[in-house]
């Protein structure tokens, strides 16, 4: 009735319960008249008198199961970004993307579970593994998506600076938390020069919203020519601030 390989590990299924007394699960794949289906089937001894030696086997149609599984395995290893699932409560990585892979430089899922958050992050500049396993605690407690700056250092010890999105998701039935992270190196990069000449410039400088015209931000130069903080000067309106600065002339 089946192909000689299924068949026979059928035979070894049943021959293993009987053995040992314990059930078993296995999936398979059948040609049925609906089309080639996935089954996952239950294997435990029978309590008879009649017969010792008998099993029963209940199977259930998984194949709809199999093919959303197979589509976000799909997915999960195609995203640029890197992926990593934990568990909600404990924290424990439980599995990582390519993309991930690549971004902290290990080829191992074990390696990189060894090593857990505090393994994989600086640790020194207070990205330790108590603070990300209450990040996740919390997004799982909560439900509702958070997204942090975190710093990573890979195997060859360089440290890259991620975007972390940490959100939920019902993986095979399962409660999870999944980071999506995203590389911001050259961001990081680019912020720190343009504050460094932001703040270098012997030119007083105010940086305002275009539509309400309120001060975002001011450099040290405006700071010293003023003599208030940023924060006073931000908290001012732009035509106190202009008056201020005729005041300065």
């Amino acid at each position: 009735m089946l192909p000689a390989e299924t068949a026979q590990r059928f035979h070894e299924v049943v021959r293993t319960v009987l053995d040992s007394g314990e059930r078993e699960r296995l999936e398979y794949q059948l040609d049925v008249q609906a089309g080639q289906r996935w089954f996952e089937a239950q294997v435990g001894p029978a309590d008879t008198t009649d017969d010792p030696a008998t099993v029963f086997w209940v199977a259930r149609d998984i194949t709809e199961r199999k093919r959303r599984k197979q589509e976000y395995e799909q997915i999960y290893n195609s995203v640029n970004d890197a992926i990593a699932v934990f568990h909600p409560e404990t924290a424990e990585i439980l599995d990582v993307n390519t993309a991930y892979y690549d971004m902290v430089g290990y080829d191992s899922l074990d390696r990189i579970q060894q090593l857990g958050i505090d393994g994989l992050s600086a640790t020194d500049e207070g990205y330790t593994e108590e603070r990300g396993r209450e990040i996740i605690r919390s997004v799982s407690r909560k439900g509702e998506p958070e997204t942090v700056e975190w710093q990573i250092e890979r195997q060859s010890g360089e440290r890259i600076w991620a975007e972390v999105t940490i959100t939920t998701a019902d993986i095979n039935g399962a409660n999870r938390v999944l980071t999506i992270q995203r590389d911001i190196t050259e961001r990081k990069r680019r912020e720190r020069e343009y504050e460094q000449i932001f703040n270098s410039v012997t030119d007083a400088i105010a940086v305002h919203d275009p539509e309400t015209y309120e001060i975002l931000e001011t450099n040290r130069t405006m700071c010293e020519l003023t003599g208030y903080d940023e924060e006073t000067l931000t908290s001012m309106g732009a035509e106190d601030l202009i008056r201020l600065l005729r005041m300065c002339r």
